[in-house]
């Protein structure tokens, strides 16, 4: 029902009847009323709303058992406004208890989501003897391993925050649906054979050098996004992906075991998976969204630019000056300790072989006494 109520004619000297036409094919069929009726059609009715205005669409009217396609005023010299009953309030479309509901279930289901991402990564290599937080007080007491965390929080954060914020801001400039698409297409198509030379370029430059060049990356690319005036810009920028995305993990990963204390391998890849994707993800939408509201999105994009090149600068500065040295000797620590495990594992298989070649030949002789067993016996 469409029910026109409360009606005012905004002129000087308004008529004293309301009239209203209704439309079928191309027949016009008027009728009037008193001003003080209220005014019943049936019809079917589209609420919708634009920012905060609310609004009614009104099609295929009723009346007197017809359907008509139009509704009109005939009185264009005298304005007239009425009010809409009360049923068709928009209020009724955004309820707000629905939205807390919707919030509360999909924050449910992603959290369930990044808890089982971020356990997968245990699932690669041995497991500790440990208790867990024997594990975890082991790693967060080297001042390396704490370092590279905080490196890792610091990449997850700018990852986290494009992921979160860049299809909103292209949104804002107007960007088509497939475009969105078409951004995620380019970056996985562009890494696909950088994976296949990424060991070998991490091991040519070196982990250290991957990870500075990330950050400077993504300084690169948010202030890319910042002064990007046309959607189809983004492109060059997401092609640099393959160097903070792609490049950078394989390099966090190899590092490791470098880092990492024997039997704590496991943890230790778990535990810069969760600090990467999980929470410097979270932490990266989270201060995001409060960049935005101050800042707006150009700003944040400028803001979080300039965070990652400081800590780029910083993470230059802390290698160069304190991480080199220590890192350097704990390679070469590994290497040695990797070497004593290999004689270890070979040890036993000399002691087994060798005396039976020595031993052989003398008894084999001695107990068949025939010079083709003693010739065969010679030849082991």
């Amino acid at each position: 029902m469409l029910e026109l109520q409360q009606c005012e004619f905004q002129c000087e000297i308004p008529p004293t009847e309301l009239t209203v036409c209704l439309q079928y094919d191309d027949d016009l069929s008027c009728r009037s009323f008193n001003i003080t009726e209220k005014v019943t059609i049936s019809g079917k009715v589209d609420s919708w709303r634009d920012g905060d205005t609310c609004g009614h669409t009104w099609y295929d009217g009723q009346f007197k058992e017809q359907v008509f396609r139009n509704l009109t005023c005939p009185s264009e010299w005298c304005p007239m406004q009425c009010e809409v009953e009360e049923t068709l309030k928009c209020t009724n479309l955004d309820d707000p208890s629905n939205n807390v509901i919707t919030f509360w279930i999909y924050f449910a289901l992603r959290m369930s989501a990044s808890f089982f991402l971020a356990s997968s990564f245990t699932m690669m290599v041995e497991t500790s003897s440990k208790t867990l937080l024997q594990d975890l007080k082991e790693l967060v007491t080297k001042v390396e391993i704490d370092l590279f965390l905080v490196m890792m929080l610091l990449l997850g954060c700018n990852w986290g925050f494009i992921e979160s914020y860049l299809f909103v801001f292209l949104k804002e400039l107007n960007a088509p649906n497939y475009l969105l698409g078409l951004t995620m297409t380019v970056g996985c198509l562009v890494g696909i054979p950088v994976m296949f030379v990424a060991d070998w370029v991490v091991r040519m430059l070196g982990r250290p050098v991957i990870f500075i060049i990330s950050f400077f990356t993504y300084t690169l690319r948010h202030f890319g996004y910042a002064y990007m005036a046309n959607p189809w810009m983004v492109f060059p920028f997401e092609v640099l992906e393959v160097f903070t995305f792609q490049l950078m993990w394989v390099a966090g990963v190899t590092y490791c075991p470098v880092l990492a204390p024997k039997g704590l391998l496991a943890t230790m890849t778990g535990l810069v998976g969760c600090t990467h994707y999980s929470l410097g993800r979270g932490v990266g939408s989270l201060l995001g969204g409060y960049l935005i509201t101050v800042f707006g999105l150009p700003g944040a994009f400028r803001t979080f630019g300039l965070i990652s090149l400081t800590s780029g600068v910083l993470y230059v500065l802390l290698h160069f000056c304190f991480l080199k040295k220590r890192l350097a000797a704990k390679e070469e620590e590994n290497a040695e300790n990797k070497e004593i495990e290999d004689k270890e594992e070979g040890k036993p298989m000399l002691e087994e072989t060798c005396p039976a070649a020595i031993v052989l030949p003398a008894t084999t002789a001695n107990s068949r006494h025939t010079p083709d067993s003693t010739s065969t016996s010679t030849s082991l």
